[in-house]
């Protein structure tokens, strides 16, 4: 499995604790915080995510599973359009996953690793 699948993979496992953490903090007087904040980091993710060619996680998957060598810049494409998708998604943990990767030194550093790393 590559790095676009395990970054998909983990935006789904990262829901059902998130759904978790919602409840139990919306479940006394948080939920108007819990609204505002979710609502405003979701709008920040679709303002970067519609600023993103999309098409480069179908294009970084189709070249791994060629066996193509993919350059660092395309990795970090691919994270800052994972945190995007991270923030969309309501949650904590999603939110804060989403925004280190949108960190511009997390985000080189994660690209960094994963460059190395093939």
């Amino acid at each position: 499995m590559g790095w676009v699948q395990w970054g998909l993979l983990a935006l789904a496992g990262s829901s059902l604790i998130d759904l978790w953490l919602l409840l139990e903090f919306a479940s006394g007087n948080g939920i108007a915080w819990v609204a505002v904040s979710q609502t405003l980091l979701c709008g920040y993710g679709f303002f970067r995510l519609r600023r993103l060619e999309v098409n480069t996680l179908f294009f970084v998957t189709a070249e791994t599973q060629k066996g193509q060598v993919i350059v660092k810049e395309l990795w970090e494409e691919v994270l800052l359009i994972l945190g995007a998708l991270f923030l969309l998604v309501p949650g904590f943990f999603n939110s804060f996953i989403g925004l280190v990767l949108l960190h511009r030194k997390s985000r080189l550093a994660l690209a960094e690793i994963i460059d190395q790393s093939r």
